[in-house]
């Protein structure tokens, strides 16, 4: 476990440790607190790290659509701006969902890469890998952290889009639907 772990044994063995003989335990862990989808990446965890990047773009929707209102269409900063009350509170409850699973990834990510530790252990075991690969399957990348930000930018661009695109389809149906009564 400690070869798999790499940096940080000291911090993680005992914890694991406890696991074991205890079962889920809530552990503190401050920087999957503050950065989850970072958290997931650094420790190889990609499944975890794509799934907090993207509850952290959700989370943080309205908020960015009230902040970054300048650069998009005129129709769609009118539509922001007539719904604006119904968007803060979205932004405020969305907000709050937001340090709830914070929190709770914070709580429960020791838990959930005790748990991929054993996991990736079990399957090098099963597949008869050669033990020198636990160092390379395991441990830190730090790489990994630089694009799982990309991923996050490029999943935020996406869903930006799909939003605009959304609403030019629905103006189109609309302006359509007006023809077609006329």
């Amino acid at each position: 476990m400690s070869d798999f772990v790499g940096p940080s044994t000291i911090y993680y063995i005992p914890k694991f440790k406890k696991m074991k003989d205890e079962g889920i335990r809530p552990t503190f862990n401050l920087f999957s607190l503050l950065f989850p989808s970072l958290f997931f990446a650094n420790r190889k965890m990609w499944g975890w790290a794509i799934f907090a990047a993207v509850l952290n773009i959700i989370f943080n929707l309205p908020a960015n659509l009230i902040m970054y209102d300048k650069g998009l269409p005129a129709e769609i900063i009118s539509v922001i701006k007539d719904n604006k009350p119904m968007i803060e509170l979205m932004s405020e409850i969305f907000v709050a969902a937001d340090i709830v699973v914070r929190v709770l990834f914070g709580l429960f990510s020791n838990w959930i890469y005790y748990r991929f530790s054993l996991n990736s252990l079990k399957k090098i075991k099963r597949d008869h890998r050669p033990a020198e690969e636990i160092k390379t399957v395991g441990g830190v990348k730090p790489l990994n952290m630089v694009l799982i930000t990309i991923i996050k930018y490029c999943i935020g661009l996406f869903v930006v889009m799909a939003l605009y695109m959304g609403y030019e389809m629905m103006t189109t149906i609309r302006d359509f639907s007006d023809l077609c009564i006329r």
